[in-house]
């Protein structure tokens, strides 16, 4: 491989998702291979280099800068991980610079009013290359010099960056000093480059960290000096190229994502559903350049919904019912089932919230609670199931919460009931159930998918409310569809329970409260069947992204290989 031929494989590979790191990566793991420049047989070999950096040490020893070397087991030679040009040579990392692990000072000893010496405790202080003061020592206990490489040591281990300054050292860190005006910039990238392999050797059950006694005996690869210069203006080199391409590439991005959001807007601010056709097909000649990952498709299906429950996305047909006559109907079958004892009677539902908010509604709709549409609510049981699903529909099962998606019900995510236990049939799932997640994460608590079909012999979960409708009331879909979005959506969010965001829950008479604007029941149907239209073709585009992604990876991977090989 040649210069050229890295150079050149730059923008192709560089626009992969993750082709800048791996190319930088590559670019490091050239480095320290002999790799990335010709070696000159007229170079000192790295032996006359390791010589002088013993003999300093001595003298630094000697001198009381720093203490006798801890005496430690010869480390083996025997399994190198790669071979190395002629006149390198493998030694361990504490043969090559001197070692300073960091300890912190006393709490009382560090401030935030710039007196002392700089302190610097781990990651969070680090920069790209250079540490930010956030903290000052007045009686420093370890100290790192200028040129020193800062290694963290925990938490995560790994980083690097160069301290610019004489500054004191916390336990988080250690400070890696170059000898023999070996240069600084080698020493930080070839650590760079084996930062991987040194946070593999991170223990601890709180978190990882190394010590001392992982970083001395850790080999290194270390070229003659003048080729540790060479590679040093190489890198830099090939790193000032890699950063354009990020900048230019960052910059493209948010120009594209400046253009998406405004195009965004012009959808969410539409009036009418004319005006949202407009601003949808204008999206949609430039969707492909627009939406170029799967998270870009998570903001546009949310703009789609709230239209919808906005009353923006289907035009209105003034000839149609009003809400007004649709819940004066769904009003009397309630009462004809309540005086039929189907229906629990309204004395013996908890007062419903009077406040829903202001919501501007299209003409003919009408704002109304879960409860005035549909019969009633209830919750399953937990039984101790087998957590495996069965095909077999003679078998029963319990649906868990994940079977609930917005706007989507997935039969098959159940546990098996065993047969010792015996089903509750009346908590077996009824096409027409409109099913909502009591309990779990807030982000899940509140989720709604109506149950247009299922197989026979599924039953509630108890972290699951079922709400029944009122026969030949509003559409399940569009009821489920105002719960996950809205004023539905954001109310349920308001109604949640708990001490811990992990688990969340809301009640019945809270879920029976929720705000649901209703419209004619025709635009109902139409209302869903456009949703349905506009997820399917989003779902399409996000696979089509995916798939792209996918190749993109792939093909910066193999040709990363390729460089490599």
């Amino acid at each position: 491989m040649t210069s050229h031929d890295l150079i050149a494989a730059f923008d192709a590979v560089a626009e992969a998702p993750d082709g800048i790191a791996r190319l930088r990566e590559l670019v490091l793991r050239l480095a320290v291979r002999g790799r990335l420049v010709p070696q000159d047989p007229g170079d000192e070999p790295a032996s006359m280099l390791l010589e002088r950096i013993a003999v300093e040490k001595v003298r630094m020893v000697r001198d009381g800068e720093i203490r006798e070397p801890t005496r430690r087991s010869p480390t083996s030679m025997s399994n190198v991980p790669f071979d190395v040009p002629k006149g390198w040579e493998w030694v361990p990392l504490g043969q090559y610079c001197h070692v300073e692990m960091g300890q912190s000072p006393p709490s009382a000893d560090y401030n935030t009013r710039g007196k002392g010496l700089p302190f610097f405790q781990g990651k969070a202080d680090f920069g790209a290359t250079y540490p930010t003061s956030r903290y000052w020592c007045t009686r420093p206990t370890k100290l790192a010099r200028p040129g020193d490489v800062l290694l963290s040591v925990r938490a995560p281990v790994g980083p690097t960056n160069i301290a610019h300054v004489e500054c004191c050292i916390g336990r988080g860190l250690a400070a890696l000093r170059p000898l023999a005006s070996a240069p600084t910039r080698f020493l930080l990238w070839m650590v760079r480059a084996f930062s991987a392999d040194l946070e593999a050797l991170g223990t601890g059950t709180t978190f990882a960290a190394i010590s001392r006694g992982n970083i001395d005996p850790f080999l290194v690869p270390v070229p003659p000096l003048a080729e540790q210069h060479r590679i040093v203006a190489r890198i830099d080199e090939l790193m000032g190229l890699l950063d354009q391409l990020e900048a230019a590439r960052r910059s493209r991005d948010d120009t594209r994502a400046a253009v998406r959001d405004s195009a965004l807007d012009a959808l969410r601010e539409a009036d009418t559903p004319d005006e949202v056709d407009v601003a949808w097909t204008r999206f949609a000649e430039r969707m492909d350049d627009l939406l170029c990952d799967p998270a870009d498709i998570a903001p546009l299906r949310q703009t789609v919904l709230e239209l919808a429950v906005r009353g923006k996305l289907v035009p209105q047909d003034p000839t149609e019912e009003p809400a007004s006559a649709l819940l004066e109907r769904i009003a009397a079958e309630k009462a004809r089932l309540v005086r039929a004892g189907k229906a629990p009677h309204p004395s013996d539902l908890p007062p419903q919230s009077a406040g829903r908010g202001d919501l501007s509604l299209p003409q003919g709709w009408r704002l109304s609670s879960l409860s005035d549409v549909i019969i009633g609510t209830d919750a399953g049981w937990s039984p101790k199931c087998d957590p495996n699903p069965t095909t077999a529909t003679t078998k029963w099962g319990v649906l868990k919460t994940t079977a609930i998606q917005p706007n989507r019900y997935l039969e098959q995510h159940h546990k098996t009931l065993p047969g010792s236990l015996t089903p509750r049939p009346e908590l077996e799932v009824a096409e027409g159930d409109v099913l909502v997640t009591r309990a779990g994460p807030w982000f899940r608590v509140g989720v709604a998918a109506c149950v247009a079909s299922t197989r026979p012999k599924l039953l509630l979960s108890d972290k699951i409310i079922r709400c029944r409708l009122v026969p030949h009331g509003v559409d399940g879909a569009w009821v489920a569809l105002c719960i996950n979005t809205g004023p539905g959506a954001r109310y349920l969010l308001e109604q949640q329970s708990g001490m811990d965001k992990a688990q969340m829950n809301i009640s019945q008479p809270r879920l029976r409260s929720a705000p649901i604007p209703v419209p004619p029941l025709a635009e109902q149907r139409r209302i869903v069947a456009r949703v349905d239209e506009l997820m399917g073709l989003l779902d399409r585009l996000g696979e089509r992204i995916g798939a792209a992604r996918t190749v993109h990876l792939a093909f910066a991977a193999a040709a990363v290989h390729h460089l490599d090989a």
